[in-house]
């Protein structure tokens, strides 16, 4: 508890980078009029856009607030495990062991993971989990939550389906089940239904759910194949760190026999959801694995409790894998989060050069950009972006019919908008410093650039900083102006 407390002091002082920026500028964006997968093309579901506008206008619009988010997943969490096998003392600090343990890995995986979309998702499943784990109200009461927490999860991203055989496994509500698929089946489709059905208002609300439907025909794709892994380099990530102990502590699990109770059958079904959400996502970034690190940490802990309530090699075992996998864990963790940097060089950079080079609140920006942080930074100045275009990657990937329908539609949007600052990084699509070529290779956009704008900036540093796993250059950027 104590180093979990530590971890959480000192990441209270990073900067707000990452992915969750980017979501809050497309929640600022929808605050000044601009319609959901119509003006701005984007993958996210809907209710990823919930969760931050909740944690906008709930907690903060800035760092703090997303710190305090993060902080209150990590805290529901901790509860729901706890909730989940209480009374039981014993099981009750394992269970919190194990979350305690996850907050740290969590925050070691650095700065662009803090309150993560996957994060959430975990989190509402491991509620799903506790309601139907304990004896709480009748069958149809829990299975109706259950099934409604499912359909939350669906809409920020539908890779947890696995989660729905949860249910069947509980010997009280496989029988329920039994007595009256129709009705079981009715009422789970409608607690399921419930969220999708709001998702579904919320968009012709906006008049937006044509678009959105065409926006996952143009670019579902494209996002799918960008930075793709292999199924054997995804779950060597998914384990990391310490798959060695992981490994070791499920065979002592199995080779120890231990009864398959209900509860262990249920954290199974979390873990192979979590494998098949990374599979299915097939990228392998760690925020990815965070259902899997979740209910593989609690399985593991409440194995390993277990043992060490039994008599020779079982207790050794079920102690020395505790202990081992705490340590292996822990300190390293720790010790990686006091060494990452609390500084934003490329937006802290792009903001002041911006200024210099006469950016006014009345003058339009466009950032070429997906993960640098040119959105992040014009999130920052509160600057509302010329066009909806908010990624690179789909500019700049092998060409299909796709990319060069999106490539038209950025051009004929920026034609019309007319910018009059474009900045452009050289980080295209998850690739490191390859430079400005495919400005070059894009004949169009070239052009473009060389007929209407001057170069004001070209911006660089040596510096490297270390935000995850190793110590990096920040991305360049160049600064262009409209003659």
């Amino acid at each position: 508890m104590v180093l979990a407390a530590a971890a959480i002091a000192i990441s209270w002082r990073w900067p707000f980078v990452g992915d969750e920026g980017i979501l809050h500028y497309i929640v600022f964006l929808l605050g000044k009029g601009y319609r959901p997968y119509a003006d701005i093309k984007d993958v996210n579901l809907p209710g990823s856009y919930l969760l931050d506008w909740l944690v906008m206008h709930g907690l903060g619009a800035d760092a703090v607030g997303e710190h305090l988010y993060d902080l209150l997943l990590c805290v529901i969490a901790g509860t729901a495990a706890v909730w989940s096998v209480w009374p039981d003392r014993r099981r009750a600090i394992a269970a919190l062991s194990a979350m305690l343990l996850f907050v740290i890995v969590h925050l070691q995986d650095g700065l662009m993971e803090i309150g993560q979309r996957d994060l959430a998702m975990a989190v509402l499943a491991l509620c799903g989990y506790a309601f139907i784990v304990r004896q709480w109200g009748r069958p149809s009461q829990r299975v109706f939550v259950f099934y409604t927490i499912l359909g939350m999860i669906s809409c920020i991203k539908p890779t947890l389906l696995v989660l729905a055989m949860m249910p069947w496994l509980v010997p009280e509500l496989r029988t329920w089940f039994r007595r009256s698929v129709l009705r079981g089946a009715l009422i789970a489709s409608a607690g399921f239904a419930i969220a999708p059905a709001l998702m579904v208002l919320w968009l012709c609300s906006r008049h937006a759910l044509g678009a959105f439907v065409q926006c996952f025909e143009d670019i579902e794709g494209m996002h799918t194949a960008i930075a793709h892994r292999g199924m054997g380099s995804v779950l060597y990530l998914a384990l990391s760190p310490g798959r060695e102990v992981f490994l070791i502590g499920f065979a002592c699990i199995l080779m120890a026999r231990l009864p398959w109770t209900t509860e262990r059958r249920l954290l199974a079904v979390g873990v192979a959801a979590g494998l098949v959400s990374c599979l299915v996502q097939g990228k392998g970034l760690p925020y990815h694995r965070y259902t899997f690190l979740m209910f593989a940490l609690l399985l593991l802990f409440e194995g390993f409790l277990q043992l060490t309530q039994m008599e020779g090699w079982r207790e050794k075992a079920g102690l020395a894998c505790m202990v081992l996998l705490t340590l292996k864990l822990a300190p390293v963790s720790l010790w990686r989060i006091d060494h990452f940097d609390r500084a934003a060089p490329f937006e802290e950079a792009l903001s002041r050069q911006l200024v210099l080079d006469g950016a006014t609140p009345q003058q339009s920006i466009q950032c070429l950009d997906t993960f640098a942080g040119c959105d992040n930074t014009l999130y920052r100045m509160r600057r509302v972006q010329s066009t909806g275009f908010l990624y690179d990657c789909y500019l700049t990937m092998p060409g299909s019919l796709h990319r060069e329908h999106y490539r038209k539609e950025f051009l004929q949007a920026l034609e019309h908008t007319s910018p009059r600052i474009i900045v452009v990084t050289d980080q295209p699509c998850f690739i490191q410093h390859q430079g400005y070529r495919w400005l070059t290779d894009w004949g169009a956009m070239g052009a473009y650039l060389n007929g209407n704008y001057r170069l004001a900036t070209d911006w660089h540093t040596t510096k490297t900083m270390r935000w995850g796993s190793r110590a990096e250059t920040p991305p360049a950027f160049r600064i262009y102006i409209h003659r």
